[in-house]
């Protein structure tokens, strides 16, 4: 992942998950894949992805990081009331995550779009 190969990252994490399905780094996995498949700009599969690690992983430390990379993704398929809604969800259950930090910036930057609309 951290040279860019997006693709075999994303390969490795979903063969991972298969492999390893009860490893306590299964949750880091899934949530690798979501950023994975968002780098590969398949926002579809990344919403997906991070959606299942938010289901399946519901107290891991990254919960907040993947609702954010959903929010990112709604965004780049232009569900701007969704991704309103994920990020102020964000700030509602994790306030004091770095995510909820990115999600309040991200905020003001989609309502600064709207008022200029």
């Amino acid at each position: 992942f951290k040279a860019g190969k997006y693709p075999q990252s994303a390969t490795a994490f979903e063969k991972f998950q298969e492999t390893y399905p009860d490893s306590k780094f299964a949750g880091n996995a899934q949530y690798w894949l979501g950023y994975a498949r968002f780098s590969q700009r398949d926002y579809k599969a990344a919403m997906a992805a991070q959606q299942k690690m938010i289901k399946t992983y519901p107290d891991h430390p990254k919960v907040p990081d993947a609702m954010y990379n959903v929010a990112n993704s709604q965004i780049q398929l232009s569900d701007i009331d969704g991704a309103r809604q994920t990020l102020k969800n964000i700030v509602a259950k994790y306030p004091l995550s770095d995510a909820a930090g990115l999600a309040k910036k991200r905020l003001s930057q989609l309502e600064a779009i709207k008022s200029k609309n």
